[in-house]
């Protein structure tokens, strides 16, 4: 797949052991955008950096919790613990992100499920695999469709909750983490995602675009951020010309 992904993939798995040991059983601090934060954020974030600084010395960074660090050109973004709040509650959508930004654009994507020891990899014009199989949005109609949005939204623009709704989606819900809506979305759990004004970085948004585009979902930006959009849709083809147009008019107006 990648010279990069021989060394990723055992790297962020060598590292479940100590993020579990701790699930659903750890003091937690809460930072000021009331999202929280453990010692084991920071632990796997460091001991991430440590490595991959090792390995690719060339390669600068992007962290959740320790910020830039070296190259700009060529950098990892790293979230080394995404879905915190699930993850001291001890329920799913738990996941490790690392991504690689070259030339101003994501190239590859890791997003690690350590609950079910599963390995998403997206890499640019290849796809999206789970551990080794490789897998797409889902092709299901509107009326059965599910779409996952950014927990903010149902308070932040009830009117477009409710005109997704009535235009014919089956359900909407939040569904945890980025790292989590992407894969659900990636695997054809859900079909779209959809993102505006959340609380996070760019370790969690950029990444996340990247493997569901990779996966043949739709994207549709609205906020012109490029890299750093915290507003936007990965939609499914057989939804999305169905469902933009509300999205748009709301999001992008």
């Amino acid at each position: 797949m990648s010279s990069h992904s021989d060394f990723v993939v055992p790297l962020v798995r060598s590292l479940r052991g100590e993020i579990m040991a701790a699930y659903g059983q750890i003091d937690h601090d809460v930072k000021g955008d009331n999202s929280v934060v453990t010692e084991i954020d920071k632990q796997v974030e460091a001991k991430l950096i440590d490595a991959l600084k090792k390995e690719f010395p060339d390669i600068g960074f992007v962290g959740e919790e320790h910020g830039q660090q070296g190259p700009t050109d060529r950098y990892w973004l790293i979230d080394p613990i995404d879905g915190t709040e699930s993850y001291v509650r001890g329920l799913p959508g738990v996941t490790s992100m690392i991504g690689l930004v070259e030339d101003a654009e994501v190239t590859q994507a890791y997003i690690y499920d350590p609950v079910d020891d599963i390995m998403y990899t997206a890499f640019k014009g290849m796809g999206v695999y789970a551990d080794d199989k490789k897998i797409g949005v889902a092709n299901r109609q509107l009326e059965r469709s599910i779409i996952s949005v950014s927990s903010a939204m149902p308070y932040k623009n009830p009117e477009l909750m409710k005109e997704i709704k009535s235009i014919g989606a089956y359900y909407i819900g939040t569904y945890y983490g980025a790292g989590c809506k992407a894969v659900y979305c990636a695997t054809g759990k859900v079909d779209g995602v959809v993102v505006h004004n959340n609380s996070g970085g760019i370790w969690d948004y950029a990444p996340t675009a990247f493997m569901m585009r990779e996966a043949g979902a739709i994207y549709t930006e609205f906020d012109g951020k490029g890299l750093e959009s915290r507003s936007y849709a990965c939609l499914s083809p057989a939804v999305n010309d169905l469902l933009l147009p509300a999205i748009k008019k709301e999001l992008a107006g």
